[in-house]
């Protein structure tokens, strides 16, 4: 998850903080045939790697806790739910590598361990092929930004890969019952998905 921007709830002009986060940025890179690296681009996303026993970051001057590392969701997500899935581990190029928002699409009853999800990228696709719903911020502001929900991508995961939308200010963790989409979307991505798979027939 991107690093937060640490702020003291009681008292702004409070700096001094208590805790570890590491991380890592990923990069945009050019290699040539060789795979050797050309060119290295600015930092494209920051990412929290902290350990479990470093979970938590306080105010020094209040012992507020300001901070605490995200844990995979508990409950049974309901379908239409915005959370975000971790990509990062156990998956290569070309599959997804990286952390984002995601819908679920599959029944709530069978959630117990494994959901169905469909990706939202903040990336318009410029392939033709490419089954999109358009998720806009107008609609929905707890994705930040204009999304795309991928419906050519979906993917079935394990529930210990997701994580509940952060609010950008504090960092907490959204209730996901005001991370939802409409009925109406949730009919569009999932007949998106159905018209990749060839279930129906149909332009995309």
């Amino acid at each position: 998850m991107p690093l937060p921007k640490l702020i003291c709830p009681h008292d702004a002009s409070h700096i001094d903080f208590r805790g570890r986060i590491r991380g890592f940025a990923n990069f945009d890179v050019e290699l040539d045939a060789d795979r050797n690296v050309l060119k290295r681009g600015d930092p494209t996303d920051v990412v929290d790697t902290s350990d479990p026993s470093d979970d938590s970051i306080y105010c020094v001057r209040c012992q507020i806790e300001i901070w605490r590392k995200a844990r995979a969701v508990t409950f049974l997500p309901t379908e239409g739910t915005v959370l975000v899935c971790d990509f990062s581990t156990g998956f290569r190029l070309p599959e997804m590598i990286e952390r984002r928002p995601c819908i679920v699409i599959s029944p709530t009853r069978t959630n117990r361990g494994l959901c169905v999800v469909v990706p939202i990228s903040s990336r318009e696709s410029m392939d033709r092929e490419a089954i999109v719903v358009p998720m806009p911020i107008a609609k929905y502001p707890f994705l930040r930004k204009d999304g795309w929900a991928k419906c050519h991508a979906p993917a079935t995961v394990a529930k210990s890969r997701l994580y509940m939308m952060r609010d950008p200010v504090t960092n907490r963790g959204l209730d996901s019952r005001n991370t939802m989409i409409n009925a109406a979307d949730l009919a569009a991505v999932r007949l998106g998905v159905a018209r990749f798979i060839g279930a129906i027939e149909g332009p995309s």
